[in-house]
């Protein structure tokens, strides 16, 4: 299985647990494939250096390596301005279609509303972990 972290995703899973944090747990144990670009991975990285200045005893930039290490490196898909409506939001499509993911888990609402789109699966860490995980 190859799919997308949105950084809201990464980012309350590392901080917060719950549902994202399941998702990183399972990603770190199940060998599947964490598709990033260089793009994704810029984000990641500006957000992770910013709150961990916040958050000192939480291990971001471990967690950063983790994903530098252990995750796939794609050349991102070209994909439309209108494709989603925060063109922020643009590089974790390219990143999906690039890599040949289904599926991408966020809890963006621009994101999540573009589920669907050229079969990608955009879906919520609440919706992923009952669809995927919790199947096995």
């Amino acid at each position: 299985m190859r799919f997308v972290l949105d950084t809201n995703v990464l980012v309350s899973g590392l901080f917060f647990g719950g549902k994202p944090g399941q998702i990183i747990d399972w990603w770190l144990a199940s060998g599947k494939e964490l598709l990033v670009t260089e793009a994704v991975l810029a984000e990641y990285d500006a957000v992770l250096t910013r709150l961990s200045k916040r958050y000192p005893s939480v291990p971001a930039k471990r967690l950063f390596q983790q994903v530098v290490l252990r995750s796939q490196l794609v050349e991102g898909a070209d994909v439309p301005l209108g494709a989603c409506p925060d063109a922020s939001d643009l590089k974790f499509l390219a990143c999906a279609l690039g890599g040949a993911g289904k599926w991408i888990i966020s809890g963006d609402k621009h994101l999540l509303g573009v589920d669907g789109w050229r079969g990608l699966r955009v879906v919520s860490p609440a919706a992923f972990v009952t669809a995927v995980i919790a199947v096995g």
